[in-house]
């Protein structure tokens, strides 16, 4: 269950209802309301926004389906915005809520990734030059760990940048290089939105692969790009839709043999 993906406790109940089934178990409204110590009627009203919970009977349910204080108080937090009767604490309350369930729907909590002790100035070398990267994944391609001049050939490098990265990728512990053999120790790594570096990789990485793409045959290619109207809560919806999509794609990625390397960008913000 993905709690903060909820923007009304009313929907976490559903939420949780919808995962339940999903899992072939059942649960009922009237289950739930003998956890809440309510009669089933007034639970019906609560989720048609007709009443309201109290902090206890949101607390009885939340401590029952195994939630942690945290998630519990983004729970509480959406209680206190629907009783609020004050409109500037109302507004208040909402960008708390903003704010948390931005936090925890970010692309890092949708993804598994390798824990991975480096500096600052290491950081700053692996994701500055987008090449690195790209030379490390690659290197989980079985035909180039014994041939990496091969690869070298093929991402166009030069032997000083290529073996430049090569060494870097040892240094952090990434690879490991034997008798002309190399071993990938780690690959799956990720960047996150709030690090320093993110902007400036991104944008590296995105020339990068314009000026590749020019190189390509169509069918090596799909390009898909949209402009569209709507409001702050469909784009919302939007995003939150991508988030889940993503672990659909690591578990492909994950299943299939590393063959080639691919890209893929899934880029929505707002214009105007």
């Amino acid at each position: 269950m993905k709690v903060y993906e909820n923007k009304t406790y009313q929907d976490a109940i559903e939420s949780y209802i919808s995962f339940q089934k999903s899992l072939g178990l059942k649960v009922t409204f009237q289950k739930i309301a003998e956890i809440m110590r309510i009669q089933k009627s007034y639970l019906s009203k609560v989720m048609s926004r007709n009443a309201s919970l109290s902090r206890d009977q949101l607390f009885l349910f939340a401590k029952d389906i195994g939630l942690d204080s945290e998630q519990m108080e983004y729970l509480f937090l959406l209680l206190d915005h629907e009783k609020c009767a004050v409109e500037d604490y109302k507004v208040h309350l909402q960008k708390k809520i903003d704010e948390v369930s931005s936090l925890h729907t970010q692309s890092d909590k949708y993804i598994n990734k390798e824990s991975i002790q480096i500096s600052d100035a290491q950081m700053n070398k692996y994701y500055l030059n987008c090449e690195n990267q790209l030379i490390h994944l690659s290197l989980s391609i079985p035909k180039y760990q014994e041939n990496v001049e091969a690869l070298r050939d093929a991402l166009r490098l030069s032997s000083k940048q290529f073996s430049d990265s090569l060494a870097l990728l040892q240094e952090l512990g990434l690879i490991e290089i034997s008798e002309g053999r190399i071993k990938l120790i780690k690959s799956n790594l990720h960047l996150q939105h709030d690090s320093p570096y993110f902007h400036q990789w991104k944008n590296q990485l995105s020339l990068k692969a314009m000026e590749w793409e020019k190189g390509l045959e169509q069918s090596d290619k799909y390009n898909f790009t949209v402009s569209f109207t709507a409001n702050d809560e469909a784009k919302e919806r939007i995003r939150l839709e991508f988030l889940n999509m993503l672990n659909f794609i690591e578990k492909e990625v994950t299943k299939a043999p590393s063959d080639n390397l691919y890209q893929m960008n899934f880029d929505l913000f707002k214009w105007l």
